[in-house]
């Protein structure tokens, strides 16, 4: 595969129970496709628009649980990056939010053309969230590759961001991960790259 630029990106469909099972370019080739999840309010949204240079393509919202679908979008017609609800706060009853973990669970379960999960952790945390914990050990568990995406950088002293990020990725384990601020372009050029190493 060429090297994805991330020059262009259509939003394309927002579901929580039917979608294709793949996506196809106009060549006929099955896309693959990327997946971005994490709690409520740590910037999903805000990381997906700067990634794909439009601000208006992820809804930002200062309310938790604004994402209730999974949301695709077409990368540069060459990948789907599929943006999941946020656990953690989202304000709806149980059953909802039953419905969504078995879809969620069964897309990224089942989900061929699935090749990374970018989990996104709060560099401003001290520590992860249970949830975070629960995610690890899925994702280890069931031996899902996973890029961690410790966010939000730019709201802490660099030296403070590095030294929770550090204890947090040996305390966990976690060998892949990278640091990320909207405000640094860098960011973006190492996340890019680090995507098109998985594929």
């Amino acid at each position: 595969m060429k090297k994805i630029l991330f020059n262009k990106a259509t939003f394309l469909i927002s579901s929580m129970d039917k979608f294709p099972n793949h996506f196809k370019n106009d060549n006929g080739k099955v896309l693959d496709e990327i997946a971005i999840v994490g709690r409520s309010n740590v910037g999903k949204s805000s990381l997906i628009n700067h990634l794909l240079n439009n601000k208006q393509l992820a809804k930002v919202s200062s309310s938790p649980g604004k994402t209730q679908t999974i949301n695709f979008f077409n990368i540069d017609d060459e990948l789907i990056i599929t943006d999941l609800p946020g656990y953690g706060f989202a304000k709806v009853d149980k059953t909802k939010k039953d419905m969504w973990k078995s879809c969620i669970e069964n897309y990224l379960l089942n989900r061929t053309p699935l090749k990374l999960i970018l989990l996104l952790l709060d560099s401003r945390r001290d520590d992860i969230s249970d949830k975070d914990f629960i995610f690890l050990s899925w994702a280890s568990h069931y031996q899902i590759p996973l890029l961690v995406i410790f966010t939000k950088t730019d709201k802490d002293k660099q030296t403070i961001s590095d030294k929770k990020i550090q204890k947090i990725t040996s305390e966990y384990k976690i060998q892949n991960f990278l640091s990320y601020s909207i405000k640094e372009k860098n960011c973006k050029i190492n996340l890019i790259n680090k995507i098109n190493s998985y594929l």
